[in-house]
């Protein structure tokens, strides 16, 4: 009888309990997303808080989604901004119309006790409700006893797309705010369900060829998961919702108008459909991401006439741009609606991302798994599906570090690498206003290589880093030459705050207080910044994730760049110098910019600065701690990498519920 060999017999237990897992996650994300989903309407800023008195009746009328409505709540509060106990029973009626028909749908009393501070009351049905988007829902609230010395509440919000509430008859300035818990399938519960399933297969599929096939290099392993994540980001995080992204899609779409024959100048000339578009936003949520998801699919024909926007395009490098801008000149070309037309340019930035990440992994010499779990992180994984330059500076920084360490110890280095290395360096250094300039030091390690051993490489690198320094510093003196004012941008007035800010001049006479601000900032927003750089805070700052999953990616990021057992290449002591010195003149750069140009002189820290700044600059400051004083197993890369995607649905499922 043959043996049974016990690591069969564990991966298949290890198996059996990723699938057991999935099909739990998977009937969460269902039970959460589609079973019981929230359908929030009205959800505004408050704007009028009314008292509500015994027999008043309040009416809400609003459209729905298909499905079936179990429940109802509204939005209350008791005296006292809520601490104030309600003393007697207060009696409650809802009754749920179909104005369609003038049909009665469901009607139920409650009775109301004890403290509702700021608090939901919840009208549950003795049976679901069967309706349609064709139903025109209309909600009938009426307070049939309320004691004298009891005291309720309730908000009228902003909404402007919902008809304003009627208080017993008369119209208020707003809306009011009332869920409906229902079964509903649409497009967002349809992504949902979608992107739990996917990730489920991705995790078993990833788990096979990580420890039981093993034959696919680790580049092929990011190319799966790229597209896998890739599919799942760009479901669950639409155009918009990038921090600044409308001013990137403004810039990008500037860059079109040149291609297609349009002037370019201080004003943006756009297709008026494009203008018009009140879809997109900075905080998606189910009922807009359903209008999303719609012009997607459907929107495929759009006007020529155009008209001026009015907003002024950034003056930053062009070139970052360029990617996202053809997507949106074949949209427009083809007469694409607004959505789908931005949604190709972002595709292709992240096409080209990946293009770029796996062939940084294929031919960085060591750090393959530094690379792909780097490329993989939330705010790495946002920020390349979007129209911000981001992309294009994550995409050339990670370029760069994998050339130079190429060129500086791989043995097989060829004269494409050299150019590769080269262009790289020149389109990277001029970004940011030279914020990411000592990058250019990383030529440093191949040069010291070659100095000797091959004069040609020497001259070329020493010439790449000459032209890289003029490609800095020549815009900089035509600015200063041609600026009546020396070029400066930092004037010492803050816009936003109507308030004077910080000089340079300032601060060189009062260098205690800069001291004082800066300590202020480290202790203050640390945290912050690490939390935001590896992937807390996604889409428009909205979507908070734990800190377990923000210091497991860092746990496993940091293990990843560690020098393994079997690896004979050592990086010198003056090299992690190198790094740190690149690393600190970058977060210099960055905190000088904010400090003296986004913080008002009354604030004693620097406001503006996310950590996504530093995304850039993060490997180079992994490979600081790589040597030999850790070294990890030969399969330790593989159980960072799987630890990292096991990550990602509790990282998908903190997006889905901020949508709800």
């Amino acid at each position: 009888m043959k043996k049974i060999d016990k690591k069969n017999i564990r991966h298949i237990v290890i198996i059996a309990l990723l699938v057991l897992f999935m099909a739990f996650f998977t009937c969460i994300v269902y039970v959460r997303c589609v079973r019981y989903a929230d359908l929030v309407i009205n959800p505004g800023d408050a704007i009028e808080t009314i008292k509500l008195e015994q027999d008043d009746t309040i009416i809400q009328r609003n459209s729905t989604q298909t499905g079936k409505i179990k429940s109802l709540a509204y939005l209350l509060t008791t005296g006292d901004k809520g601490e104030k106990e309600l003393t007697h029973p207060c009696v409650m009626e809802v009754k749920l119309f179909n104005e369609a028909d003038n049909s009665l749908l469901a009607s139920k009393e409650i009775e109301v006790t004890g403290k509702k501070s700021n608090s939901y009351v919840v009208f549950e049905f003795d049976k679901s409700i069967n309706v349609t988007t064709e139903y025109q829902l209309k909600t009938e609230l009426t307070v049939k006893k309320l004691y004298s010395d009891d005291e309720l509440y309730m908000n009228i919000t902003d909404d402007s797309n919902t008809s304003a509430a009627l208080i017993n008859g008369k119209a208020a300035n707003g809306a009011v705010t009332l869920i409906y818990q229902m079964t509903v399938m649409d497009y967002y519960s349809m992504a949902a369900i979608a992107v739990a399933l996917l990730i489920g297969l991705f995790i078993i599929a990833m788990y096979i060829f990580i420890f039981i096939y093993k034959k696919l290099k680790i580049e092929y392993l990011y190319l799966i998961a790229a597209v896998v994540l890739g599919i799942i980001y760009f479901t669950l995080i639409p155009d918009g919702q990038t921090p600044d992204e409308f001013t990137h899609i403004e810039t990008a779409y500037d860059v079109s108008n040149v291609v297609l024959g349009y002037k370019h100048g201080s004003d943006i000339e756009m297709r008026k459909c494009d203008i018009d578009e009140e879809v997109l936003s900075a905080d998606y949520r189910r009922g807009t991401y359903n209008v999303y998801v719609d012009q997607l699919l459907h929107d495929h024909s759009a006007g020529g006439e155009t008209q001026m926007l009015g907003d002024t395009p950034l003056t930053t490098n062009r070139y970052l741009y360029y990617v996202s801008a053809f997507g949106m000149i074949i949209g427009r070309l083809l007469k694409w609606g607004t959505v789908p037309t931005y949604f190709l340019g972002a595709f292709l930035n992240y096409i080209v991302f990946v293009a770029v990440a796996f062939y940084s992994i294929k031919k960085i010499p060591f750090g393959k798994a530094m690379v792909f779990l780097f490329s993989i992180l939330p705010m790495t994984m946002q920020q390349v599906t979007s129209y911000s330059y981001d992309c294009g500076l994550i995409t050339l920084s990670v370029l760069m570090i994998a050339m130079s360490l190429r060129v500086a110890y791989a043995e097989d280095v060829k004269k494409k690498d050299l150019v590769i290395l080269g262009l790289t360096t020149l389109l990277l250094v001029s970004v940011k206003n030279g914020a990411y300039f000592f990058m250019i030091f990383l030529n440093l390690i191949p040069l010291l290589r070659f100095r000797k051993s091959n004069k040609l490489y020497f001259r070329v690198i020493i010439g790449i880093m000459v032209a890289g320094t003029l490609t800095l510093l020549l815009p900089i003196i035509n600015n200063i030459i041609s600026s009546a004012n020396g070029g400066t941008l930092m004037n010492g007035y803050v816009s936003w705050a109507d308030e004077p800010g910080y000089t340079v001049s300032y601060v060189l006479h009062n260098p205690i207080i800069l001291i004082e601000v800066c300590w202020n900032t480290f202790v203050e927003s640390f945290g912050y910044y690490i939390y935001t750089m590896i992937g807390g805070s996604l889409g428009w700052l909205n979507v908070d994730l734990s800190w377990w999953i923000i210091l497991t990616l860092i746990v496993t990021l940091f293990i990843s760049a560690m020098k393994r057992q079997d690896e004979t290449v050592d990086i010198r002591p003056w090299c992690r110098w190198l790094f740190a010195i690149i690393a600190l003149y970058s977060i210099g750069c960055t905190a000088a910019a904010m400090l003296l140009d986004w913080t008002p002189l009354s604030y004693t820290q620097i406001l503006g600065i996310q950590g996504r700044y530093f995304l850039p600059i993060l490997m180079p400051l992994l490979l600081i701690m790589r040597g030999n004083w850790i070294k990890i197993g030969d399969r330790t890369e593989n159980y960072c990498v799987f630890t990292t995607i096991m990550i990602q649905p509790f990282i998908f499922y903190a997006i889905l519920e901020h949508m709800l």
